[in-house]
């Protein structure tokens, strides 16, 4: 199963977080609107992945569907990904 949107998600958390934004009123009209339109098209599948989530509960430190739907996102984004770490963690390492 392939989750683009979560990648793009992901994408656009890194760019607020490495961009040095630290509240709303610092990001550019246009470039808040360009995120907000990213969001909204993307939305649907985001829902759809929250849903697949809270339809295959897992339980605290089992959640090794999680764990391989994260690793398998964070390695279609180039991340270098460790895991396993306390048993079902994933780290991804941006280098």
């Amino acid at each position: 199963m392939v989750i683009r949107p979560l990648r793009a998600l992901l994408g656009l958390w890194f760019i607020l977080c490495l961009g040095g934004f630290s509240t709303p009123a610092e990001v550019d009209r246009t470039t808040a609107y360009l995120i907000d339109e990213e969001i909204a098209r993307i939305l649907p599948e985001i829902i759809k992945i929250r849903r697949f989530l809270h339809m295959n509960p897992e339980l605290s430190n089992r959640e090794f569907e999680t764990s391989k739907l994260v690793a398998s996102q964070l390695l279609s984004m180039g991340f270098e990904i460790k895991t396993g770490i306390a048993r079902t963690g994933v780290i991804g390492l941006l280098r």
